[in-house]
């Protein structure tokens, strides 16, 4: 069967509608690129909402097996996500030392909830002082518009071992980035 070429001039503007062109003649060679954007695409790639950080740097000691903040005002920070469908990702790094043979717990809270725990193990072994560094991250869904508060908790695993976060120059941050789904 021989095709027939017809000039664009010779086909009325109602000649051809959509519900002629099947998807079997539409191919990506035939789509400009930028014909196609997110929305027409069907999909939404996560972005970023905010980004917020906290930087502490006052040093906190404790001898306790009881988790408690980073000082008075803690490695915290406090997000209010623009969607329920939002998520946060938290990153924080811990800075700090160990005296003699002990261990230092870390835990991350959502206001009063635990999300996380046990989330850094550090240990020093002997009678040396160890300087520590931590990096953490956790993906969280909270499903909430509501201003929330993020923070860092940390303890003794030994009853009378001193631990201590932050001071002599080592800060320690948390950075909270909302995600948009």
């Amino acid at each position: 069967m021989s095709k027939t070429t017809i000039p664009t001039a010779g086909l009325a503007d109602a000649a051809v509608t959509t519900a002629k062109i099947t998807d079997a003649n539409i191919t990506t060679a035939k789509i400009a690129d930028d014909a196609v954007t997110a929305a027409k695409a069907g999909f939404s790639a996560g972005k970023i909402g905010q980004v917020l950080q906290d930087v502490h740097d006052t040093q906190a000691a404790s001898t306790s097996t009881s988790y408690a903040d980073v000082g008075s005002s803690g490695v915290t920070k406090a997000i209010t996500c623009s969607a329920t469908s939002s998520k946060v990702l938290i990153i924080g790094t811990l800075n700090g030392y160990l005296e003699s043979d002990n261990h230092l717990k870390v835990r991350l809270m959502r206001d009063s909830t635990v999300i996380e725990e046990n989330i850094n193990y550090f240990h020093s072994q002997g009678t040396n002082v160890k300087g520590i560094a931590g990096a953490m991250s956790f993906l969280d869904s909270p499903s909430s518009t509501s201003e929330l508060t993020y923070k860092f908790q940390f303890c003794s695993r030994d009853s009378g071992e001193t631990v201590r976060i932050c001071g002599d120059h080592t800060p320690s941050n948390i950075i909270l980035m909302e995600i948009l789904a």
